[in-house]
């Protein structure tokens, strides 16, 4: 990063971690905002936080799937391995990325999200979420 930034600054953000390029973008993006006295719309806030979440879960429930799989239990592991699958085609469908890259850069996002999209993402949030419960409850007693 010495002498930078320049025009490959922000893929080498995105790349640092397979598993967390909008985490890493998005850190690097308000370290620059903040020195230059910037701040992203609202909207690109949005957009930035709904990419950091679902990053999130995606790695969640592929750590859950791991551990899973660390103790042989391999319904569970396979199971959560789809599920990530889930939340990484929803950033896709964000940006065009499974992995987010593209999106954040300094002073916003590279693309907006239309209202159609934004309704697909909820149902399909539910049910990946409802999916990581029965993954969780298959190896466990019932929850209350």
């Amino acid at each position: 990063m010495i002498g930078g930034p320049d025009k490959r600054t922000a893929h080498l953000m995105e790349t640092l971690a397979g598993d967390t390029s909008i985490g890493h973008a998005s850190a690097y993006a308000q370290a620059i905002e903040a020195l230059a006295g910037a701040s992203p719309p609202a909207r690109a806030q949005t957009i930035r936080g709904v990419a950091l979440e679902l990053e999130r879960l995606a790695n969640h429930v592929g750590d859950l799937g791991a551990l899973a799989g660390d103790v042989a239990f391999l319904p569970t592991a396979a199971y959560c391995g789809r599920i990530r699958g889930d939340y990484l085609n929803m950033t896709a469908l964000l940006c065009g990325n499974r992995f987010g890259r593209d999106l954040v850069r300094p002073g916003g996002v590279k693309f907006d999200v239309p209202d159609a999209l934004v309704k697909s993402l909820v149902a399909r949030v539910a049910a990946a979420s409802a999916d990581t419960t029965s993954a969780v409850d298959c190896c466990g007693p019932p929850r209350r």
